[in-house]
């Protein structure tokens, strides 16, 4: 069965624009002489030394017999056509897909070669029942149950015929690796190990990792971050402005006085200055609230102002509430992939411009980061709408109001209403005044304390490499 994979962007576009060109791919055709009872992982990277944390392409899926064929992968650069390449191939025998480092029930395949500009490179690879345990020096890999190298020098020479190390030499007659003189060691495969996923699948529409794709863990999905906002998102990719780590205003959030249990007058004082010299500094006495009838002693004349200055109660127990009255502009850009078109096998390859970050974006309700990989988190909004705190504050009461004083000594006749406004007052009259009433008209006022810094409304964590 043959499938194609990218180990990269290497787009259809691409592919057409050269025209009559052939294609530069490397053909990995796969057989085994082990039997079927196990789980066949191929990994793909740059190197032996940077492949890929997980198995790009796995099946179970083989013909019975020897020499069974387990299927076709055809690779294609994503950058230079003629890059280097690494491939391992594991089988797995042990029950479970556990893993396959080198040890018992393992097979292990390695070979690395580069591209072959416009050719198609054959490269069959075995998995003998020989090697089954086999664990070979770095750079080593085991056919017929011995160590070789796993280099491909020249695959130029041996593309069509096929680039083949079993049995010492390339298929082609142009391979020139035969048995190094390593004897099988008892240390542990180096490349990458086998997660133990299985799929009953042949390799068919398969994304290999070469180390420029995006392993995405299963319940989040591939994002783009720009925070510079000068990138553009790859085609497929669904466009955002957001906000992110936003510098806040003054003007996003507004503090209004409560309005329950004011603190109350009912113990409010009056107290009361005059002076004959317009100043109102010497004082006449302090007096309680009083509706009924109280005793004063007032000389009033146009030239001895007089002054009322009520008390004040003040509360601190209060909590302002927070409303939100403007929005944050947006300051970054995300791409998402909802299709998630440039993913396969949880393997990406968003193409992102050298602004974004890679992101994920949780899918399963997940509110912390993954441990490895993905370790930062951010927290973007699309709306810019803000949360505001509430802030602590105090009530304060103005025990205020219109004290009426009379000449006489029980509240009878006309009044002279005098305002108790702290304020240095005069009058065009003269006259004595021996009683008075004062009822407070109370004017409650707000302080509001630290006013706390507003966050993100609405905002969803990313969680970015």
């Amino acid at each position: 069965m043959m499938s194609r994979a990218s180990l990269g962007i290497a787009l259809a576009l691409a592919l057409a624009m050269v025209g009559c060109q052939r294609p530069t791919e490397i053909t990995l055709e796969l057989t085994t002489d082990a039997g079927c009872n196990g789980t066949v992982s191929v990994t793909v990277g740059s190197s032996l030394a940077n492949m890929a944390a997980d198995a790009s392409a796995v099946t179970s899926a083989c013909a019975n017999g020897t020499n069974g064929t387990v299927g076709t992968l055809v690779i294609v650069p994503s950058g230079a056509d003629n890059a280097s390449v690494a491939i391992a191939v594991t089988l797995d025998q042990n029950d479970g897909g556990t893993g396959c480092d080198g040890g018992p029930g393992c097979i292990v395949a390695l070979r690395s070669l580069s591209f072959v500009p416009n050719q198609n490179v054959m490269l069959p690879v075995t998995l003998s029942q020989a090697c089954e345990g086999v664990s070979c020096p770095q750079d080593q890999t085991c056919v017929d149950g011995t160590c070789v190298s796993s280099d491909i020098p020249d695959p130029g020479d041996c593309a069509s015929a096929g680039c083949s190390l079993e049995g010492g030499a390339s298929d082609g007659g142009a391979m020139d690796g035969g048995p190094g003189d390593s004897a099988p060691s008892d240390g542990a495969f180096e490349g990458p190990p086998h997660d133990g996923a299985s799929s009953d699948s042949s390799f068919a529409d398969v994304t290999l990792n070469d180390g420029g794709g995006v392993a995405v863990p299963g319940g989040w999905s591939l994002v783009g971050l720009d925070k510079t906002m000068s990138g553009s998102c790859p085609a497929t990719f669904v466009p955002s402005n957001v906000v992110t780590d936003p510098t806040f205003g003054a003007n996003l959030c507004s503090y209004p006085c409560p309005t329950g249990n004011p603190p109350s007058c009912g113990n409010a004082t009056l107290a009361y200055s005059f002076s004959a010299f317009s100043s109102c500094n010497v004082s006449g006495g302090s007096y309680a609230e009083s509706e009924q009838c109280g005793a004063i002693t007032v000389d009033l004349n146009p030239l001895a102002p007089i002054r009322f200055t009520p008390s004040s109660v003040t509360s601190s127990d209060c909590t302002a509430p927070g409303v939100p009255i403007g929005t944050v502009a947006p300051n970054a850009l995300t791409c998402t992939n909802p299709a998630a078109s440039v993913c396969n096998g949880g393997v990406c390859y968003p193409n992102l411009g050298v602004t974004f970050s890679v992101c994920i974006a949780p899918t399963a309700g997940q509110t912390q980061c993954p441990a490895t990989g993905f370790t930062s988190a951010v927290y973007v909004s699309q709306s810019g709408d803000v949360n505001c705190p509430p802030a602590s504050c105090s009530l304060k009461t103005n025990c205020g109001g219109d004290v009426k004083l009379y000449p006489s000594s029980d509240c009878s006749g006309t009044p002279l209403a005098v305002s108790a406004n702290d304020m240095c007052l005069s009058f065009s009259v003269t006259q004595n005044y021996s009683s008075y009433e004062f009822a407070p008209d109370p004017v409650v006022s707000c302080a509001i304390g630290a006013i706390p810094a507003p966050t993100l409304a609405n905002a969803t964590m990313l969680c970015c490499q």
